[in-house]
Parts: structure tokens; sequence; C-alpha cells
């Protein structure tokens, strides 16, 4: 269809641009935006020597944003000479969207974000899709909200399960310090308040690792204690002397909220009270020494003396140590005690003397009225008794730790006369057993010795 034509002053059928009166609404005016481009690019008038340029056109207005419905164009005013028709090149396509190749002529392809042409106004052309705006700001929301919520789990985590992990890692550093042979880093875990740590030292821990080394150390989760704040419960196992160990330790925390392993045991050592001993050869400073996780050996120096039990393992804390040691006469012991007695009580049989020095003194006076003359004592043993005082052997702990002893009963009896005189007449007497007990004369006194006293001299109880 052809455009009507404008009257000019070139006369009927004369299309002068040039000529032509300005258009009311039509082209470009101040305030409506960039001029329109002309085929080769350049901006500016009307060039009146191109009869088919295009005329500015008419209402222009940006494009709508990706998304939005696109405003339909006005139709474009232009003229040319003759009848014309409309270049559909030239007109701009209905519903074209920001991106779509030649939104307008002569222009490069619109993209979201950028101007439909060049010098025209930033507008709803330029701005970022609304909908992919609510996405981005959707997708950053629930990112910051996941770290959030993940923040605080872990820092809640990290308060409320501190304990446990504190007690858990309490317990792993001090069974392996124990194993690597650290006292002093082991001790670290325990309480300062124990009275007798003698034993905890690197060298009884040293002599314990040699004999039972720990290995396959296995820690496992703290659970607390029902009905505690403050103690924890770490189950923990462990080879120890080729024996698999399996134990819990209570871990406590106190007002200084460190960790406390409540786990050392005690070695029960009051039977061998005054005896001089050594725990893998270290004096303890107390019958109840706390010691680690181990094999403790008990000696003692005194040749005389012997420990029974001695080798006691402290493999677990929560169980108590059923081998309790104690002493006991050794061989030497024994033969020393028996030397010493004999040689004692033949000195005794061989005196004259009314106190012989073996615990049964003579009387001056018998109770049936005889006195004993000083002097003329005599005393025997026959074989059977004699064998008696050969083959005495002590015992000991009855009168204390170190003190061996025998009964006078385990000497056999000894045959005595002395001299008496009654009733102005001078005779021989004879120490003889009674019907209600034995007289006195007839039986040694009960021999003991302190081993611990240097010179070993033989005592006798009456």
């Amino acid at each position: 269809m052809s455009t009507p034509q404008q009257p000019g002053a070139g006369g009927a059928g004369q299309n002068n641009w040039a000529n032509q009166p300005s258009q009311p609404n039509s082209g470009w005016q101040p305030g409506q935006g960039a001029p329109s481009q002309n085929p080769m690019g350049n901006q500016g008038a009307p060039n009146p020597n191109a009869p088919w340029q295009q005329q500015p056109q008419q209402g222009y207005r940006p494009q709508q944003g990706y998304g939005q419905p696109a405003t339909q164009p006005q139709p474009t005013a232009f003229t040319a000479q003759g009848p014309t028709q409309p270049n559909p090149a030239q007109q701009p396509q209905q519903g074209a969207w920001p991106g779509q190749p030649n939104a307008y002529p002569g222009q490069p392809n619109a993209y979201p974000g950028q101007t439909a042409y060049a010098g025209a106004p930033a507008g709803p052309a330029g701005s970022p899709p609304k909908s992919n705006s609510k996405k981005l700001v959707i997708i950053i929301g629930a990112i910051v909200l996941a770290l959030i919520i993940a923040s605080v789990l872990a820092f809640a985590l990290l308060r409320g399960g501190s304990k446990e992990r504190k007690a858990k890692q309490a317990v792993q550093g001090y069974i392996t310090a124990i194993s690597e042979g650290d006292a002093n880093k082991a001790k670290g875990y325990l309480s300062d308040s124990l009275s007798d740590t003698s034993l905890l030292t690197n060298d009884v821990l040293k002599d314990s690792n040699e004999r039972a080394p720990i290995t396959d150390i296995a820690v496992e989760d703290a659970q607390q204690v029902t009905g505690s704040d403050i103690e924890y419960l770490v189950p923990v196992s462990y080879t120890i002397d080729d024996t698999a160990t399996r134990t819990s330790l209570v871990v406590s925390f106190y007002s200084n909220n460190d960790p406390v392993v409540e786990a050392p045991s005690t070695l029960p050592l009051s039977l061998l009270e005054d005896v001089e001993i050594q725990v893998n050869g270290v004096t303890p400073d107390s019958d109840s020494p706390y010691v680690f996780p181990g094999s403790y050996n008990v000696t003692t120096d005194n040749k005389y003396l012997t420990i029974e039990d001695g080798e006691i393992e402290a493999y677990s804390p929560e169980e108590l140590i059923l081998d309790i040691p104690d002493v006991a006469v050794s061989e030497a012991g024994k033969q020393m005690f028996r030397e010493k007695v004999v040689a004692a009580a033949t000195e005794c049989l061989a005196s004259n003397r009314l106190d012989s020095g073996c615990g049964e003194p003579l009387p001056a006076t018998w109770e049936t009225g005889e006195t004993l003359d000083e002097g003329t004592v005599k005393r025997s043993q026959n074989a059977a008794e004699a064998a008696k005082l050969q083959s005495v052997s002590p015992s000991l702990g009855l009168k204390g730790p170190t003190i061996l002893s025998a009964s006078y009963a385990d000497l056999g009896t000894i045959d005595t006369t002395v001299g008496c005189s009654k009733d102005g007449q001078h005779g021989e007497c004879s120490v003889h057993k009674t019907l209600f007990g034995v007289e006195t004369g007839w039986y040694f006194g009960s021999p003991y010795i302190d081993v611990t006293d240097p010179d070993l001299v033989v005592k006798w109880e009456d």
C-alpha cells in the first residue's frame, strides 16, 4: 500500500522532503530520546539528496526488558518519490526482545543490559531480567542461611561435646604416654593431690615396659556418668604383656574445667610394713603408692627375707589387685636363724648358773621350800630332743614383720638338776614336769632375731 504524499512546494505529485513542513508528533523532538540513525549509521538531520532515506521514527520508545511484552512500534513516517511500498526490512519487528538479532535496522544485536541503539537512554532494556534477579536473590539467601545453620550446629556441637572430646583425648594421651615410657607426661593427666607418687617415675615405668609393653591402644567415645555433672567414663583397650586388656577410666572435670584421669592403682603393701622393699628397683614412700598400668616386681634387699606374690600385674585400674605381696623367711634367713639359735642354746646347756641366759632362769627358792645353790646346775638333752633343736625353723610376723622367731617347744626339752637344801639338809633336786604345767627349767625360752639388727642378736622371751 502506498504512503499518501504530503503537499509541498514542488507541486502535485511531487514529494520534496526538504520543503515539507514539520510534522507534529513525528520524528525526534527534544526530550524524546536520541535521533534515528541514517543507513550509514550517522546521526543528525536527514539528507535532502537521499530521497529514500528513512525519516526519524515517530514516537520511538526503548524496548521493554527481557520477559516483558514488547511495545508495539509506531508506524514510521517517510517519503519517497512516486508510489512506494514500505520496506519490510526497515519495519520494526513486532514483539522483538532484547538479544534478538536486528531488533532495529542497522543496529547490532541487543542483549540484556545493552541499549537498543547508540545514544539511547538506559531504561528497562538495560536492566537485569527481573525473574533471574529473583532467582539469584533466593539462591544467595539459601546459601547464607545454610552457612548460618551449619555454623550454629558446629558451635553447638563444639560446646556440647567438648567435655566428651576432652575426656577421650585425655585417656588417649595418658595411655600413650605410659606406653612410651614418659612418666612425667602421663602424670600430668592425673590429680595433683595424689598422696604417694614415688613410683610414678621414668625408672619404674621403664622397668615395667621392658617386661610388659603396652600396644594396640584403642580409646572409645566418652559417656557422662549418670547422676554426675563432672565425671565421664571412657572405655579403652590395649594389649599389655601379651594380655588383651579392656577397662574403663574415669575422667573428672573440676573447677578449672581441665580433664583429670582418675586412673592410677595403688599397690597393697601394708603387709610389708617396716620391711625395706623396692618396687621395680625404687623404694616407695608408703605402703599404698600409686602406679601406672603395668607390671611391678616387689623385692627386698634383706637377704634373710623374701617377698611372696611380689610380681604384681596392675593392668586394669578398675580391678582389685588380688596378688597381695607378703614377706617370708628366705632360705638364707632360715639357715642364719638355726645357726644363731643352736649356738646360743648350746651355750645355755653348758652353763651351770641358775640363769643360763636362754630365757628360763631357775629361781633361788622352790615353792616347796627348797633353796637352790648357784653354780650347781646341770643341763642336757637326749638325742631325740637334741634333734629338735638342730632342726629348728623360724616363723615370721608373730612378733613383727622383720622378726624371725620360734616357739620354746620347737627346741626340745631339757634335763636339769641343781644342788638344793631344805631344813639344813643339802642334796640334789631334779627339775621335773608337774601335773599342772611345765616347771621352770624344763624348756628353753622362745628365741627371736630381728633381721634389721646388724648384729643379729638372739633374744629370748620368757
